[in-house]
């Protein structure tokens, strides 16, 4: 998931949605109303990515990727540019997510905050290299 929309502009949510999938659905793919009903965006199914907020079009990134059969999600600085109140919100449905559905989650941030409250472990680069591994709180707090 980067950090910029990556959704096309010019398609409607549900066929975003239908090309993450890429009828992979069936077979591999999680449950298409259990992703919608868990994200709560069902009532954006028929809108232009366009017309979506910030934290609407991230939650579709989201199903996205979840509906693309992931086995990993790596998730590039998700929380850049929102309001305090909204990234409080996604940082939560991210953790829910991650209890939810069991997909493991790669997560990028220069934030330590948004460590502490996602990761499991951390590992902390410094020109391309690793210097630090272990407990966020312990390594950033």
């Amino acid at each position: 998931m980067p950090q910029y929309d990556s959704l096309f502009p010019h398609l409607s949510v549900r066929r975003n949605l239908d090309y993450g999938s890429n009828g992979k659905r069936k077979d591999y793919a999680l449950e298409f109303h259990h992703v919608i009903d868990f994200l709560e965006i069902g009532h954006l199914l028929d809108r232009h990515v366009g017309s979506l907020s910030r934290g609407e079009n991230q939650r579709v990134v989201i199903a996205r990727a979840l509906l693309s059969a992931t086995q990993l999600l790596l998730l590039d600085e998700p929380l850049t540019s929102l309001d305090a109140k909204l990234k409080n919100t996604i940082l939560h449905q991210l953790q829910a997510l991650h209890r939810e559905f069991g997909i493991p989650m790669l997560f990028v941030t220069h934030d330590p905050a948004e460590a502490i409250a996602i990761c499991e472990e951390v590992l902390l680069l410094q020109a391309g290299r690793i210097t630090a591994r272990g407990n966020p709180a312990e390594l950033l707090g």
